[in-house]
């Protein structure tokens, strides 16, 4: 609804959830949910087949983290994230997305931006 092509990783095991594209700008975006905690934690998925642990993200990783407790989005450039391994919602609200306010969806984020520090 943000006027987005939507790509997903062929490769499970790489550090982004999706592509976005448009025009011939893309970015990458990283997705965590919660249902009842105030934040996301920032660590990768441990492999149980191969028993190997990730790394926590880093610069370069993603662009965008998409921390999601319904109804709001929080769509927070990485390079803004104070906390490599938690984020807690209530420190990057002016990011957040009502998604059952239709105001989300007349003014969308512009993710294809460079973000500086």
């Amino acid at each position: 609804m943000w006027g987005y092509n939507i790509y997903e990783p062929v490769n499970p095991t790489t550090s982004v959830d999706f592509a976005i594209k448009k025009g011939d700008k893309w970015a990458t975006i990283q997705v965590k949910t919660t249902l009842k905690e105030d934040g996301v934690r920032l660590k990768r998925a441990r492999n149980i087949k191969n028993n190997r642990l990730y790394p926590s993200y880093v610069e370069g990783d993603f662009d965008y983290l998409f921390g999601v407790k319904f109804p709001k989005v929080y769509v927070v450039p990485f390079v803004l994230i104070n906390n490599k391994s938690y984020i807690g919602f209530k420190d990057y609200e002016e990011y957040a997305y009502d998604v059952n306010d239709p105001e989300t969806y007349n003014n969308p984020p512009n993710l294809l931006e460079k973000i500086c520090k």
